[in-house]
């Protein structure tokens, strides 16, 4: 399992984030642009429009102190790379110097607070102790979070919690005593819960339940991460291919001047063909699910589908060059075709 520490270590996986464009003027904070959520090109995260609105979620629940959010998407939209993309930027963009960890529930975890907490410690540490009683994996862990804020001078941390779908009754417990631990050390932390469309009924089952106090520490918010829903998001997203301020090689170019040179010269810009890549994603949606209505589209299918086009379409680059809606749709079919043959019709925020 890979893992980043707070203290700015190799990001996870080795993929290297690629900042927003900057300028001439004094960058703007993200907060203020049209940034988008992370879609991999070769080992490049690249930022796109649902996560823009998950960070510009993240800054209210800050400047409100809101102590927890629970986050929901169907599954494969992206929540797991917008985790750790945002792990990546949350500081920089927001003015901040805050520890920021990520945990994930895994469906065949067994409910034993022992093996919970040790599982708590792998997430957050590079290296986690195999063996030892409950109450030293307990202190392990609220040890390790109260210790990276001191580190930081700071009282506050982030903590995001994956596939929360999988959480029982037990480690709902397990959760809030965390919390209050830590809050009775005199940390405020912000626990972001996020996982699959099933978990925004979570608040009325818990309800009535021993674990009730859970939604005024984690639930006070209530936040659709959502997909691609028309081509203006795709206008909004195509701006990172033609970005020319990240590094992508060794001559400084952007994705769409890597895939089509001749082309971009002579003036080509993805983000004027929003129309016709959506329509070539509205046709391969429709070829692999005849009748199926339209409501959002999920990163994972534009991101593959666009690498996809931009592989076929290279060999094809002259002056006057320009992908029509066919192009985008057999590329969407080569590389995306398996997601788009989901039904995702109940991810309607």
């Amino acid at each position: 399992m890979n893992h980043q520490s707070e203290h700015g270590e190799r990001p996870e996986n080795g993929w290297t984030c690629v900042p927003p464009r900057i300028t001439g003027r004094k960058r703007k904070s993200i907060l203020d642009t049209n940034q988008f959520s992370p879609f991999r090109y070769g080992r490049w995260l690249l930022p796109t429009c649902a996560i823009t609105e998950f960070l510009n979620a993240i800054a209210d629940w800050i400047r409100t102190g809101t102590p927890g959010a629970l986050v929901y998407a169907h599954s494969r939209f992206g929540k797991t790379s917008a985790i750790a993309y945002l792990k990546e930027i949350v500081n920089s963009h927001l003015g901040l110097n805050w520890p920021i960890f990520s945990v994930t529930c895994a469906e065949k975890r067994g409910e034993r607070a022992s093996a919970y907490f040790m599982h708590f410690l792998e997430d957050i540490c590079f290296v986690a102790p195999s063996n030892g009683r409950l109450a030293e994996r307990r202190q392990a862990v609220l040890n390790t979070i109260e210790a990276s804020c001191i580190h930081r001078k700071v009282k506050n941390f982030i903590l995001f919690v994956d596939d929360v779908q999988w959480m029982t009754e037990s480690q709902w417990g397990y959760m809030l005593d965390i919390y209050n631990q830590l809050e009775r050390r005199g940390l405020q932390p912000l626990i972001i819960l996020v996982g699959q469309e099933e978990v925004k009924d979570q608040p009325g089952l818990l309800k009535g339940t021993s674990q009730w106090p859970v939604l005024g520490r984690f639930m006070q918010e209530v936040y659709a991460f959502r997909g691609v829903q028309s081509a203006n998001d795709l206008k909004r997203f195509l701006r990172a291919y033609d970005d020319d301020s990240a590094v992508f090689d060794s001559k400084n170019r952007s994705l769409t001047q890597i895939a089509l040179p001749k082309a971009f010269k002579n003036g080509l810009r993805l983000k004027s063909l929003s129309s016709e890549v959506w329509y070539g994603l509205v046709d391969a949606r429709e070829e692999r699910m005849p009748g199926m209505p339209l409501v959002s589209f999920p990163m994972p299918v534009i991101s593959a589908g666009m690498l996809g086009t931009l592989a076929q379409i290279s060999g094809l680059d002259k002056p006057t060059f320009r992908p029509d809606r066919e192009h985008f749709k057999r590329g969407f079919l080569t590389r995306g075709g398996g997601l788009l043959a989901v039904d995702y019709d109940e991810a309607k925020p």
